[in-house]
């Protein structure tokens, strides 16, 4: 039976696909565009028809239309297959029985929660106290409808029987978390409260969250968690801001419904928000393939500092860069850009602190009022000693040597060896840092080595950065003249005796050798077929798309001879080293190779 992934990827039209997420323009056979996975300004993504892949010529990344669907929609490889089946009109395989009832049982609950969607919408629009509060908290018309906002009307069971009207019984509503059942029957879960509608990355409605207009509590209401919607896998806003975040590499992580509208509505679209909930693990995962760093926007009092440190944590233990933006006292997202605009959140953005030092300076504020001083230099020894034992606590736990280093340059100064030398106190406080990592029960990672799930993420050590760019072109120019007639026989009869510097370069070397005929010989789509590995195939995709320099006889003997003298000379240095440093006697055969190469080069 035909692997249905195939038939899939003919049907579907990448530029089509793409070009829902990129504005392409045509170059040559091919489409470029402005990458969606890094910020640039000169357009180095491309798309090939004939290949029906993408590339990236400056961050790498490369694919077909799964991986690019997967990648900029934060998909797993399951719900992709899924979204391209429907959209190229393929059927899956049958599912089991037990497979079929699930996915009806959650159509249904889909059902609910798209019909109580529709009916909080329309009811938004009958409701003029729930409009002037909107307009009251600077929303604007364009906003609200991007966020497709909605209002619950008080009373009973409104809601319930819209839903009765619409043959939607109360065990598929209670399912789906839309009504609750008391000691009366069933009644509305959302009563009197403006409504933001939850989504997933798809874009689909799966829970709601409710505000009140004055001062009820609690203030803020989710729906319950159904089997569409478990808080520590979501975050608000996700759909939306998710091209923003891969354009920028970056994400601002803020706790409030009306914090992200706000943050969106001003151009920080990059924004999502947590759902009432403390950031998880599967947060984290979620931004970790697609960021360089998160800042954290929590209120400005107490409990959002905790919390801010709390995520900052988990974020750090992901291997993500993290940085907390600190407000004015008594300020939160929303506040400071009604009362200072745009520029003043642009500045305390550019005056983040990385997690580490905000983590230190709040164990310092919290012994400076405690002690009832300003200053760390006035006080008390015991005071003082207090302070170092919790700070050095905290630094034994950072991840990151370079991050523990810096703060124990900032706690130096309160050593009592200080005075006597300041690198003698440096190395005091190390020494304790050490002894606490050596009694703690989950010690920090030693230096330069990364997270576990940084180490899924993070891509192996390229010898690209210790090597010469020369040695790099010259030989992707090899591999590329295997591509084409007129310059591939010049390299296949070097094929065999190749040193190739790269190992992806070797490797997809190797594999062109296996083939029965020369790889010039394949039509495109055919040889990246004879690649399994998705590494070697997106090396050649990039090898195919390469239109820059023009390949020639010359140019291919220029750079043949370039990696031949090169390979020559480190054979030569390996030799005399042999040869020179070694207790054995001088092996003569080895004399012989080091002068004929001298000769002959």
């Amino acid at each position: 039976m035909r692997d249905p992934r195939e038939a899939i990827r003919e049907r579907i039209d990448l530029v089509e696909l793409v070009s829902g997420y990129v504005r392409l323009e045509r170059a040559g056979s091919n489409f470029k565009g402005l990458c969606p996975f890094h910020t640039e300004r000169t357009p180095s993504f491309y798309v090939s028809p004939s290949l029906n892949r993408f590339h990236c010529f400056g961050c790498g990344a490369s694919g077909d239309a799964f991986s690019f669907l997967m990648r900029i929609e934060g998909i797993s490889f399951r719900e992709a297959l899924q979204r391209l089946a429907a959209r190229a009109g393929i059927e899956l395989h049958p599912e089991s029985t037990e497979q079929s009832e699930e996915r009806d049982a959650l159509e249904r609950l889909r059902r609910a929660v798209f019909a109580a969607h529709f009916y909080y919408r329309h009811c938004l629009q009958r409701a003029p106290r729930a409009r002037q509060y909107l307009q009251q908290r600077g929303l604007t018309p364009a906003t609200i409808e991007r966020f497709q906002l909605g209002y619950a009307p008080g009373g009973w069971d409104h809601l319930l029987r819209f839903l009765r009207r619409h043959r939607i019984s109360e065990q598929e509503a209670l399912q789906a978390g839309l009504i609750r059942q008391g000691e009366h029957g069933y009644y509305d879960y959302l009563r009197d409260r403006l409504v933001f509608p939850i989504h997933d990355a798809a874009g689909r409605v799966i829970a709601f969250g409710g505000r009140t207009m004055g001062d009820e509590e609690p203030k803020y209401l989710n729906t319950p968690e159904t089997p569409l919607f478990e808080k520590r896998n979501t975050l608000y806003g996700w759909h939306l801001a998710r091209g923003a975040i891969l354009r920028q590499r970056s994400a601002i992580v803020v706790e409030g419904y009306m914090d992200l509208l706000m943050l969106h509505q001003h151009g920080f679209e990059h924004a999502v928000a947590t759902l009432g909930t403390a950031f998880t693990e599967q947060h984290a995962a979620r931004l970790q393939r697609m960021v360089e760093r998160v800042y954290l926007l929590y209120d400005s009092d107490d409990a959002g500092i905790r919390a801010a440190l709390r995520a900052a944590e988990v974020l750090e233990a992901a291997g993500i860069p993290t940085f907390i933006v600190e407000l004015p006292a008594g300020e939160d997202p929303d506040s400071l850009l009604q009362k200072a605009g745009t520029e003043a959140l642009h500045q305390a953005l550019e005056t983040a602190h990385p997690a580490p030092f905000f983590g230190l300076e709040q164990i310092l504020r919290t012994h400076l009022a405690q002690a009832g001083v300003e200053r760390v230099e006035t006080l008390d020894l015991p005071a003082r000693t207090r302070l170092l034992q919790d700070a050095l606590r905290f630094v034994a736990g950072l991840r990151s040597a370079v991050e523990r280093t810096a703060c124990l340059e900032r706690l130096a100064p309160l050593s009592p060896a200080y005075l006597t030398s300041p690198q003698a106190a440096l190395e005091a406080l190390q020494q304790e840092v050490r002894r606490l990592q050596r009694a703690s029960r989950r010690p920090a990672r030693v230096a330069g080595s990364e997270s576990p799930a940084a180490e899924m993420v993070a891509p192996a050590p390229s010898l690209a950065v210790q090597l010469p760019r020369a040695v790099i072109d010259a030989e992707r120019t090899l591999l590329r003249a295997l591509l084409t007639a007129e310059t591939a026989a010049l390299v296949l009869e070097q094929l065999p005796h190749l040193e190739w510097s790269l190992p992806e370069h070797r490797a997809l070397a190797q594999a062109f050798q296996q083939l029965p005929q020369p790889p010039y010989r394949y039509p495109e789509q055919e040889l990246l077929a004879t690649i399994p590995d998705e590494t070697l195939r997106a090396l050649l995709t990039s090898l195919l798309l390469q239109s820059e320099p023009p390949l020639s006889p010359v140019i291919v003997a220029e750079c043949l001879t370039y990696l031949r003298r090169r390979w020559e000379r480190a054979r030569r240095l390996q030799l005399i080293r042999e040869l020179t440093h070694g207790d054995q006697p001088s092996d003569p055969e080895k004399w012989q190779e080091y002068w004929r190469l001298r000769v002959e080069s």
